[in-house]
């Protein structure tokens, strides 16, 4: 006989869907992460719940399977595209565009776990699918960039020292643009939620965060940058990707894997960053993706039986 489905399914669901932006499968982390949305903004926190809904619904209709989407495996994909639609663009009704961006993160996400079966789809799907409506300005009229989508000629892209650093709105803004926000009040909520979580994760959000903006600093980033927290959002998803979420029997020296990775973000988010400014496109969160497929692809601990190379 099928298992009802309650309202406490759509809500852990629901809940699971924000905290799995951070590879965490925890409603009260969900939670704190939905509230930290809110602090920011009440419509960003509106079309970010609706965008869950309509992308659990598609995944219940396209795969049926209840535990991936209680898992909140369908859904943080769309709280990410969804998010950048309403951050990155302009344009009347932009929160249709929003919902649509999320109807299509949510094929692409199901598409993509069916095809990838040795390493995690991670947050792929909400990245190809922004980067294509991203550019919808350049042919459809109705939408435009924002300002900080403008499109740079290399030749006359110059470096920016900027002046003074404050290390602790670095800090909370690093994981604050995991959701793209640029809110100190929002980091601090969404640390609340990671710190509930555990103290492995906690320690992997809070080592990686201080060593990315260390070793930005020490390499010579440009201090606006370091200071908005584009250089420590993509090491904090690594650290926990590798050294928490996937480091199934806790090992010390994947923890320590996984802060080297972070480590590597700093310089991939940089030349990536160049790479893509003829575009008008942000680096988003494809560094913590490279990187974490090409350590997870390199250790045999998560390849499964048989597979192994």
């Amino acid at each position: 006989m099928e298992r009802q489905i309650s309202g406490k399914y759509y809500l852990i669901s629901t809940l699971h869907s924000f905290s799995q932006v951070i590879l965490l499968a925890n409603w009260k982390t969900g939670l704190f992460i939905f509230l930290g949305i809110l602090v920011v903004s009440w419509q960003f926190a509106v079309v970010s719940l609706l965008s869950v809904i309509i992308a659990n619904i598609i995944g219940y209709v396209l795969t049926k399977n209840r535990s991936f989407i209680e898992d909140g495996l369908m859904g943080y994909n769309a709280v990410l595209t969804c998010l950048a639609i309403l951050i990155f663009l302009d344009g009347p009704y932009l929160w249709l565009l929003a919902f649509a961006g999320t109807g299509l993160s949510a094929i692409a996400t199901v598409a993509l776990n069916n095809y990838f079966m040795r390493i995690p789809v991670l947050t792929f799907p909400f990245i190809i699918t922004s980067w294509l409506i991203f550019l919808f300005p350049y042919k459809l009229d109705l939408f435009t960039m924002s300002d900080q989508l403008i499109p740079q000629n290399l030749m006359h892209w110059e470096y920016i020292e900027g002046s003074g650093m404050d290390w602790i709105t670095a800090f909370f803004k690093s994981i604050s643009e995991i959701f793209l926000l640029d809110s100190v009040w929002a980091g601090a909520l969404i640390l609340a939620g990671i710190l509930i979580a555990g103290i492995r994760v906690s320690v992997s959000t809070i080592l990686s965060a201080v060593a990315a903006l260390a070793f930005a600093y020490i390499l010579g980033a440009e201090n606006d940058q370091m200071q908005l927290g584009l250089y420590g959002y993509n090491a904090i998803l690594t650290a926990i990707a590798v050294g928490h979420t996937f480091n199934a029997k806790g090992s010390k020296g994947m923890f320590v894997y996984g802060l080297i990775g972070a480590l590597l973000t700093v310089p991939i988010s940089a030349s990536l960053s160049i790479l893509l400014i003829p575009y008008g496109l942000p680096v988003l969160t494809i560094p913590f993706v490279i990187i974490t497929w090409l350590l997870l692809g390199a250790s045999n601990s998560i390849l499964k039986p048989g597979n192994r190379v």
